[in-house]
């Protein structure tokens, strides 16, 4: 039996936290033996996980500090094969992996473009950061991106070679039961009127993906219309998106939900999902607004939204930051009421993560 182990910063709720859970519950299935080794104690989606898989928490404060970890992990562990994910634990576990002379093979995946907006949030340069990646990433085995964006990315200014770079989409878990629209359980699950409009947006509360903006959108869009927005999730900036809502007085409109574990049928029972984000990858909760049959709009920030959405085709793109457009958008929705999801059982196929997790082990 192959052993794989999946590398991780942390296990908070996020889109690619969840992913490699997802696909680890497949391999799993497919009778891999499956390790977790995280370095920071959040354990928010930990029940997510298949219980045959086992975890381990090097609870470390800043990544740099992994090396050791991640070395003596290589020097013990036995393991076939490694996925690790998120620069710069990429390229610290590549040379970690390196210096135990472990024979396992190694793959990088990364999860959303690094120029510009992301090298900003790390405090690092573009030229420093594409040169750690042009350095450390030839000594994987394969480099993986989940856009095609993000592939043009690692070409144009780490110079990988194409040939080295596998893009494989997102791909998400879910029931079938929970794609029933079921009006009962939307006036539940909201607590509405039948004549409420509901938007939804789902998310780690970061900066990312501008919760704000979305919030200043609606506000404008509620002088004219009966509609409540739900945002899902948690993080950094809980209390400054809280204390907004208070102070303009949109606490009976606008509510923050918090962590849940199935989103689905949020999504499901929506009016219209809204994607807020000032950059992204490929972001695993827009394919499950668009496999829910929801009426989507997303800013078209650079990598996975217009991928997706098919440059517009299945859903609104909207300008990175303009909260008038964004308004607009949320307004004309509401008035032609068109679902542009024309073909859910396409995307259902596409998306499965069975269907991902074997292109996966398809480079194993």
């Amino acid at each position: 039996m192959k052993k794989i182990s999946v590398i991780l910063p942390s296990l908070e709720n996020g889109g690619a936290e969840r992913l490699h859970i997802y696909l680890a519950n497949e391999w799993i299935k497919e009778n891999y033996k499956v390790d977790f080794i995280v370095l920071k104690n959040k354990k928010q989606l930990i029940n997510l996980l298949d219980k045959r898989i086992k975890i381990k928490f090097i609870n470390v404060s800043k990544i740099r500090y992994s090396f050791f970890h991640l070395f003596y992990y290589f020097i013990i562990s036995r393991t076939d094969i490694v996925i690790c994910a998120m620069w710069p634990l990429t390229s610290i576990t590549i040379i970690a992996k390196k210096f135990s002379f472990s024979k396992a093979k190694i793959f990088t995946v990364d999860h959303c473009p690094y120029s510009n907006n992301y090298s900003k949030d790390l405090n690092i340069s573009n030229k420093k950061l594409f040169n750690l990646i042009r350095f450390t990433y030839p000594l994987a085995n394969k480099n993986i991106v989940v856009s095609e964006a993000i592939k043009k990315e690692f070409i144009k200014y780490a110079n990988i070679k194409e040939s080295k770079i596998y893009t494989i989409n997102n791909g998400i878990y879910f029931k079938k039961e929970d794609l029933i629209k079921n009006n009962s359980l939307k006036k539940k699950l909201f607590n509405i009127n039948d004549d409420v409009k509901c938007i939804v947006s789902i998310g780690n509360l970061k900066p990312q993906k501008n919760f704000l903006n979305l919030i200043k959108a609606t506000e404008i869009v509620l002088k004219k219309n009966n509609l409540k927005l739900f945002i899902i999730g948690d993080g950094l900036q809980y209390n400054i998106l809280k204390n907004y809502i208070y102070n303009n007085e949109l606490q009976n409109k606008i509510f923050l939900l918090g962590y849940k574990n199935n989103v689905m049928p949020y999504l499901v029972n929506s009016d219209i999902y809204v994607n807020s984000s000032d950059y992204d990858g490929f972001p695993l909760v827009l394919i499950e607004a668009l496999i829910s049959g929801t009426n989507i709009i997303s800013t078209d920030c650079e990598s996975g939204p217009s991928e997706i959405l098919e440059n517009g085709k299945l859903g609104k793109l909207v300008p990175v930051k303009d909260t008038n457009a964004l308004a607009f958008a949320i307004e004309d929705v509401l008035i032609n009421k068109k679902n542009k999801n024309i073909n859910i059982s396409k995307n259902i196929d596409k998306y499965a993560i069975h269907s991902v997790a074997k292109n996966y082990m398809k480079l194993f």
